[in-house]
């Protein structure tokens, strides 16, 4: 499946269904590791909006990986970043197990526009 999501000659709506069965489905640990290198790699460098938005709201499946961590923290933190992959890296934020880690992150969204209320209701909880 990485080989879809990756090719950029493919069909978008390919890339795209490819995308939304990563986000939800159960992958075997053998092949998380490769899936989810293949992720950053798309997400960092396809010019596709569309399959860099979905490959971004994918990556909540893939959490465990302090490598997408990393991504998800550069993305909602980039202030030139489109608003819609900065909501889907902020799900993925949401979704990090490490309490200390997780808040680290939302304490600099606290002043953003954008954020503020979203992070303001997780922090919360």
């Amino acid at each position: 499946m990485d080989h879809i999501i990756q090719d950029e000659e493919e069909y978008d709506l390919a890339r795209i269904e490819a995308l939304k069965i990563l986000e939800i489905a159960e992958i075997p640990g053998q092949i998380k590791d490769k899936i989810m290198k293949t992720l950053i790699e798309v997400i960092e460098n396809t010019e596709d909006y569309d399959v860099k938005n979905y490959a971004t709201s994918a990556m909540v499946n893939f959490v465990e990986y302090s490598q997408i961590r990393t991504v998800a923290k550069n993305l909602v933190l980039n202030i030139d970043e489109d608003i819609d992959i900065c909501y889907n890296a902020f799900d993925v934020v949401k979704k990090i197990s490490d309490i200390d880690e997780r808040n680290e992150i939302l304490k600099k969204l606290l002043n953003d526009t954008d954020f503020q209320k979203s992070t303001r209701r997780v922090l919360s909880f």
